[in-house]
């Protein structure tokens, strides 16, 4: 497999893993008459980290390379820490009870950044340990799962049910692929090894 397709497959894996609950926000904004303000706002989000993880990564190039591997602890630290607070989960109380109609752009881009930390997390020991010439592929993937994301919330924001669904899966589901994402830097394979 080229390093190419690997790093594609990891980043939209750490994409996936980490925007499920971003996901789920998209889908509620879109089921409650976003519409095209829910894409600016989410265009906003994904420039802003696409952005940061650029600043970090180019920040990471004045660090000694045998140190970035170590950069996986984040996201196996995230990982840990969904573990446990779904050991210790309460069941929740339903919507917020917030009208999209009075939520501006800003606004909702703000509420998508909140949770992206996550994704920004595991992009920046990404970004930090790729090969220059293989970056445009992170961004590119990550871009390209952004709008992945923005069709899927499209797509079903109408289906009755599947935010609850959604809801309930991503505490599950996000830990552990967290955590891979993690070991993956950790093991420092052939296409995140700076050149």
């Amino acid at each position: 497999m080229s390093d190419a397709l690997l790093l594609a497959g990891v980043t939209a894996s750490a994409y996936a893993a980490t925007n499920l609950d971003q996901l789920v926000l998209l889908i509620a904004f879109r089921a409650a008459g976003g519409g095209v303000r829910v894409s600016l706002a989410h265009a906003l989000v994904l420039a802003m980290v696409l952005g940061a993880s650029l600043a970090a990564e180019t920040a990471a190039d004045s660090l000694d390379p045998a140190l970035l591997g170590h950069l996986g602890w984040i996201p196996i630290a995230l990982g840990v820490s969904g573990l446990l607070r779904l050991r210790r989960r309460v069941a929740s109380a339903g919507g917020s009870g917030v009208s999209v109609d009075r939520l501006t752009v800003p606004a909702m881009a703000f509420a998508m950044l909140a949770h992206s930390g996550d994704l920004l997390a595991a992009l920046v020991p990404l970004a930090a340990e790729t090969r220059e010439t293989l970056l445009p592929v992170l961004w590119a993937t990550t871009a390209l799962a952004g709008l992945v994301w923005l069709g899927l919330a499209r797509a079903i924001a109408g289906i009755p049910g599947v935010q609850e669904r959604l809801e309930g899966l991503a505490p599950y589901l996000l830990p552990p692929l967290l955590i891979a994402v993690g070991v993956y830097i950790l093991l420092d394979s052939r296409s995140d090894v700076p050149i």
